[in-house]
């Protein structure tokens, strides 16, 4: 990956914009397609065509005059700026019941984000799998 610039010179929008690009390629690549046209992706990320080459052109170069992007590619391109390409190992603190939302939405894992355990004050929780973590005692959380 060709750094077109420094991280400092790459403007906030462009980085917020970034998962939106990556939504809009994960969305093309389960329908089955392979390559995307600046047009195609610009519109399903909510963008126009010239914007999303402009963003991308801040990380290098990736697509290909007249024939587009490879989708697979400027996916896993993605990733790994955006640091979603391995997965983190994390620990839920509570599951009541705004945890146990947290444990069942996939957007976590999907963002790279591996729930190993959890913890809770609540006795009655410890030892159980909640949405299939396993819940500890939060003196057992080692720092």
């Amino acid at each position: 990956m060709k750094n077109e610039k420094s991280k400092t010179d790459i403007p906030k929008p462009t980085v917020a914009r970034l998962p939106n690009y990556r939504q809009a390629l994960q969305h093309f690549l389960a329908g089955g397609t392979s390559v995307i046209s600046s047009h195609d992706l610009a519109h399903e990320a909510a963008v126009t065509p010239s914007q999303l080459r402009k963003d991308l052109a801040y990380f290098g170069h990736f697509g290909t005059a007249g024939i587009g992007y490879d989708v697979r590619k400027l996916l896993d391109t993605l990733e790994e700026i955006l640091g979603t390409a391995r997965k983190r190992p994390v620990v839920l603190v509570g599951v009541g019941n705004l945890g146990r939302a947290v444990l069942n939405h996939s957007s976590l894992a999907q963002a790279g984000f591996d729930i190993v355990a959890s913890v809770d004050d609540s006795p009655r929780k410890h030892g159980r799998v909640i949405v299939g973590v396993r819940c500890y005692p939060g003196d057992e959380l080692e720092v």
